[in-house]
């Protein structure tokens, strides 16, 4: 990595602020997907119970995974879009916050480098 110097931490600063809008837009996006998907297997799911011949419940239930796994899928896999989405929301956020430390100490250092050194 190169060193930071205050003109190119502004720049990663806006950049990684940038990146964070976009990793929101995306877990909002996942998150409501997942909504959907989660929301098509339990309605598939209760449907094919309450539908189901199957004389005991755990024949009923291994019907349901049988007739809903499209729908199961679909779920999981919007599960883990979301919360791989999260994720990278969080990380962003991290270096966000890392970066701001920098920035701090920086400013605390060119201040203290402008005052004269009493003895």
């Amino acid at each position: 990595m190169k060193q930071l110097t205050p003109d190119n931490l502004s720049d990663i600063l806006i950049s990684t602020t940038t990146e964070l809008d976009s990793a929101q837009d995306e877990h909002r996006k996942r998150s409501l997907e997942w909504v959907k998907a989660e929301n098509d297997y339990r309605i598939a799911k209760a449907t094919a119970f309450l539908s189901s011949e199957e004389k005991t419940v755990d024949a009923k239930k291994a019907r349901v995974d049988i007739e809903c796994e499209t729908e199961r899928l679909a779920a999981h896999n919007a599960e883990v879009l979301r919360d791989s989405a999260l994720e990278a929301l969080r990380t962003l956020r991290a270096q966000l916050n890392a970066f701001q430390t920098v920035a701090g100490l920086m400013k605390t250092e060119m201040e203290m480098a402008d005052k004269p050194r009493s003895r």
